[in-house]
């Protein structure tokens, strides 16, 4: 993807700010969303994990590299980082229940952070995709 979680935060707030429906039916949608790309990222790893396990692993011709491993580290961590603020921004409740808050930033960061998703489903199909043409 590319785009920092600045950019990915200004790029929700203009959408946000197109939807004209009110605040709880945009926030309750925008759950679903989320949800739906954390179950994405969910998969992503469960088909690189496929890829990491056999007889054959370890394999001394294993396409990827440090630095390959360091991005999707560095993408999870964003992520979890997004997820952890998320969830102190609406304590004592947690996030499936933002569209009660009222609170447009932590709907905007929900969707920053669902587009992170994004971001890195896209980074785990290219490894993905390495993998099998390695194999």
């Amino acid at each position: 993807c590319g785009a920092s979680l600045l950019t990915l935060r200004a790029k929700a707030k203009k959408r946000l700010a197109r939807d004209t429906r009110n605040f709880k039916t945009k926030a309750m949608d925008e759950l679903t969303i989320f949800r739906e790309r954390q179950l994405e990222m969910q998969d992503k790893q469960r088909d690189m994990l496929a890829r990491m396990e056999g007889p054959d692993w370890p394999r001394l011709d294993w396409p990827l590299s440090n630095a390959d491993a360091r991005h999707v580290g560095d993408a999870e961590d964003i992520i979890h980082s997004g997820i952890d603020s998320l969830k102190a921004r609406l304590a004592p409740k947690d996030i499936p229940y933002l569209h009660e808050s009222q609170d447009q930033e932590a709907l905007e960061a929900l969707v920053a952070t669902g587009d992170m998703m994004v971001c890195y489903s896209k980074l785990m199909d290219r490894y993905v995709e390495k993998v099998k043409k390695s194999q």
